[in-house]
């Protein structure tokens, strides 16, 4: 794909050769699993899934050259992450709140890394859960709405947005429908297959009239 660059391995590995790109957009491991229930209220019966790769590390960010860099950030690591950084907000309308379990899942924390964004405007995005019912395709995949908001606050049409943490390849298809260059890197496998499927079929539905 012309504006699409997709690497297969781990980002440690890939990132010194990546040079300088206008903006990070990225989601990284947590190290804290899922939350979830087995029964119908999300008040009882919470549990936890946990996954190999599923591991919090900054390793990484003295590798990255960018402009800016919006991270997603678990709330036990945010007092280390906001020194000398910002804070930027998530807050879905119909979020889900689980008792007795912290973070609330209700809100995406994202630190803002880097230059004030080009295109600034507001500190939290509110974005609507209409894809709840949709298929997901990662155990902790962002919404695109939210993704799109940080693509559009960060840059401009034609800019490089790198995600080291691709997943299932949500920011791939933000920046192939806002017309933004794409840089990812996954180190799974299927997950690298799933995001080049579905950024290859953002990329070929995009309409006339957004080119």
């Amino acid at each position: 794909m012309n504006d699409t660059q997709l690497y297969l391995g781990d980002c440690l590995d890939i990132l010194p050769s990546i040079g300088h790109v206008q903006a990070v957009i990225t989601d990284p491991p947590y190290g804290t699993g899922k939350l979830g229930t087995n029964g119908s209220s999300y008040t009882k019966n919470v549990q936890r899934t946990s996954f190999d790769w599923d591991v919090w590390s900054t390793d990484w960010l003295s590798l990255v050259d960018a402009t800016c860099m919006a991270v997603f950030v678990p709330h036990t690591k945010l007092p280390e992450m906001l020194v000398g950084n910002r804070l930027l907000c998530g807050v879905t309308r119909q979020g889900v709140c689980v008792q007795n379990v912290s973070p609330m899942y209700r809100m995406h924390t994202i630190v803002l890394i880097g230059k004030t964004p080009i295109n600034y405007a507001m500190d939290w995005c509110q974005y609507s859960n209409s894809s709840k019912n949709l298929k997901k395709y990662h155990p902790v995949e962002k919404p695109l709405e939210l993704i799109k908001w940080l693509v559009e606050m960060c840059t401009n049409p034609g800019d490089t947005v790198l995600d080291p943490f691709m997943g299932s390849g949500t920011t791939g298809i933000a920046c192939a429908q806002l017309r933004r260059k794409f840089i990812g890197i996954e180190i799974n496998q299927d997950y690298y297959s799933i995001a080049k499927q579905r950024i290859e079929a953002a990329s070929f539905t995009i309409p006339l009239s957004a080119l």
